[in-house]
C-alpha cells in the first residue's frame, strides 16, 4: 500500500486525483496505519515489555508527583531568571513565560540554546536548575528501576508457581490415570 501511495505522489498525479481514486488512496492509508496494531499483539507476548506495561500502570503516581515537581520548579526558576536577566538580557527574557520555558527546558536537560542567560546570577541559576532537574529525574529513574525489579520477580514467582503446580498436576493425572489403568488389568 504504501509504494501505490509513493508512486503517485513521484509521478504528480495527485493533484487531479478524482473522488474515488482520493478515496481508495485514503482506505489504503488506514490499511497502513492498521498494520500497526499487528506489533501490539507482537509486544503482548514478549514478557519483559508486559512487565514493563505493568511498572509504567503503577508508577503512574510517580510520574504525576515528578510533573508537578518540574512545574513548579520549572516557574521558580523561569521567574528567578527573569528578575536576574532583566537588567541586561531583556531582548532574550523579555517575558516570565519565556524564562518558565527556559526553566523547564533547563529542568529537563533538554537545553536547545535558543535562550541563554549572560549574566553570573543567571548562568549560576540555570547551572543550579541544571543540577536540580537531573536529581529529580534520576530519582525517578531509580524508582522505576526498582520498580521494574519488583513486577518482574513477582510476575516470575506466579509464572513459577503456574508451571509447579501444572506440572504437579500434571503428574497426579497420570498417576491417577496409572493407577485405574493397573486397577483395570488387575
Amino acid at each position: 500500500p504504501y509504494y501505490i501511495t509513493l508512486v503517485i505522489s513521484l509521478l504528480g498525479t495527485h493533484k487531479e486525483i478524482s473522488g474515488e481514486a482520493y478515496f481508495c488512496l485514503t482506505i489504503l492509508r488506514i490499511v497502513r496505519f492498521l498494520r500497526v496494531f499487528k506489533l501490539y499483539r507482537i509486544f503482548q507476548h514478549i514478557k519483559s515489555l508486559r512487565v514493563l506495561g505493568s511498572t509504567l500502570k503503577e508508577s503512574i503516581p510517580d510520574f504525576i508527583i515528578l510533573l508537578s515537581f518540574l512545574t513548579l520548579s520549572g516557574f521558580l526558576f523561569g521567574a528567578a531568571i527573569y528578575f536576574a536577566e532583566n537588567d541586561v538580557n531583556k531582548d532574550v527574557f523579555d517575558s516570565i513565560p519565556k524564562a518558565t520555558y527556559y526553566g523547564i527546558i533547563t529542568l529537563t536537560a533538554v537545553g536547545y540554546g535558543d535562550l541563554t542567560p549572560i549574566t553570573a546570577l543567571g548562568r549560576s541559576l540555570a547551572c543550579l536548575a541544571a543540577i536540580y532537574g537531573i536529581s529529580i529525574v534520576s530519582m525517578l529513574v531509580s524508582v522505576l528501576v526498582d520498580r521494574y525489579q519488583r513486577v518482574y520477580a513477582r510476575k516470575h514467582f506466579l509464572d513459577e508457581e503456574y508451571t509447579e503446580n501444572t506440572v504437579l498436576n500434571d503428574s497426579l493425572r497420570c498417576s491417577i490415570n496409572n493407577d485405574k489403568y493397573v486397577e483395570s488389568q488387575i
